[in-house]
């Protein structure tokens, strides 16, 4: 803890305040992503109006730009269990299977095929795989992985 502590520029007390062990860190970061998220959704003006395509281009946009802020720890503790079984993975498919089913910017017929689990699923595993990839991504400002948001996010509303 004391290594930790001494990494972050933070008093042990201050630390044992909010946790209480250091493997307790990881989860409450990527918990935080997500609490990021859903202030900046409801920060934006006029989110309600956002098309389908708009929403889910704003989920990838804030979830990048929240992991960015600490992207060197991110490097290191991302392909954990983070990966597997985390509630950082429960809500990425929960919120991807909201966006997919609200009925206010898909349509009902489309909602045949964004309604189906295996559909969460998979576009889950894609956006464990779009920051996998960004991670990895040494293009500037992660030009590459813009792209790849880009055609993810042309792909998705297709469906």
């Amino acid at each position: 803890m004391s290594e930790v502590c001494a990494e972050a520029g933070v008093e042990k007390a201050v630390f044992e305040t909010h946790f209480d062990a250091v493997e307790d860190l990881r989860p409450a970061f990527y918990d935080l992503v997500f609490e990021q998220y859903w202030m900046l959704t409801e920060a934006t003006t006029g989110y309600e109006d956002f098309s389908f395509e708009e929403r889910l281009a704003s989920f990838y946009y804030i979830l990048l730009d929240a992991l960015g802020e600490q992207r060197a720890f991110v490097q290191v503790t991302f392909d954990t269990r983070v990966r597997s079984r985390s509630s950082f993975r429960a809500e990425v498919r929960g919120t991807l299977r909201d966006l997919l089913t609200d009925e206010d910017v898909v349509p009902n017929t489309n909602q045949l095929v964004t309604g189906l689990w295996p559909v969460h699923e998979v576009l889950t595993e894609v956006t464990f795989a779009v920051v996998r990839h960004w991670i990895r991504d040494e293009t500037e400002d992660q030009e590459a992985t813009t792209a790849l948001v880009d055609k993810l996010v042309a792909f998705a509303s297709e469906l």
